[in-house]
């Protein structure tokens, strides 16, 4: 697959600079910083994706907003047994106001390289056409696509006929606040709860943020 071009697909009301943080949030790419009691649950959802078998097509990672839905989605999509697991990979953010037209095209030019001039065409393709293109495209490979952040099971709806279910192991990772949205995708969904951090889990991250001001490692939880 050619490297990821990510759609940001922001709120009406998102200016162009709440736009640009969400999108530097949802990227795979981020680098995660002061990570706390993430290798678990990592190796969990791995584990979850390289089941081979044909149920269970949906993924998710559920949990209220800010407890870590997407650091965790992306340490799972980085991994290195995913990277070498799946020949074909895509990580999209959607939102709360979805744009399936966008979603689409962002997942297009993940999976294959693409030229000035073909860009200048999927810009102005409908979205059926993109939702065909994105299932050929898809059809014969092992893919895992990160659908991170989708609120509304209407915005599954607007995307789910560009999914094939091939039965060769393909997965989609969802990260969303409400565990409705991949149930509904997927009756056989496997739902992660993320929960908050544990009071030893909070006290390790708070520890890892204040070793500047001279604390180390080896502080305990106060009485």
């Amino acid at each position: 697959c050619a490297l990821p071009i990510y759609q940001v697909l922001g709120e009406g009301t998102s200016t162009r600079g709440e736009e640009l943080r969400k999108l530097l949030r949802s990227s795979p790419f981020t680098e995660d910083k002061d990570l706390v009691g993430l290798e678990e649950k990592t190796n969990s959802l791995v584990a979850q994706l390289l089941v081979q078998d044909s149920s269970g097509r949906v993924i998710s990672i559920v949990g209220m907003a800010g407890v870590g839905k997407t650091t965790l989605a992306r340490k799972v999509y980085n991994h290195v047994d995913v990277i070498g697991y799946f020949n074909c990979r895509a990580w999209v953010y959607v939102s709360q106001k979805c744009s399936a037209q966008e979603v689409l095209v962002g997942i297009i030019k993940q999976v294959e390289k693409q030229t000035k001039e073909s860009l200048d065409l999927l810009e102005g393709m409908q979205e059926a056409d993109l939702e065909r293109m994105v299932r050929e495209k898809l059809q014969d490979k092992c893919y895992l696509v990160v659908l991170d952040d989708i609120w509304e099971e209407e915005a599954w709806d607007s995307l789910a006929a560009a999914f094939p279910n091939v039965n060769n192991g393909s997965r989609l990772l969802m990260t969303s606040r409400y565990e409705k949205v991949p149930q509904y995708a997927d009756a056989l969904s496997k739902a992660y709860k993320l929960e908050t951090l544990g009071e030893e889990d909070g006290w390790q991250l708070f520890l890892k943020k204040a070793l500047a001001h001279g604390l180390t490692s080896e502080s305990k939880l106060p009485p």
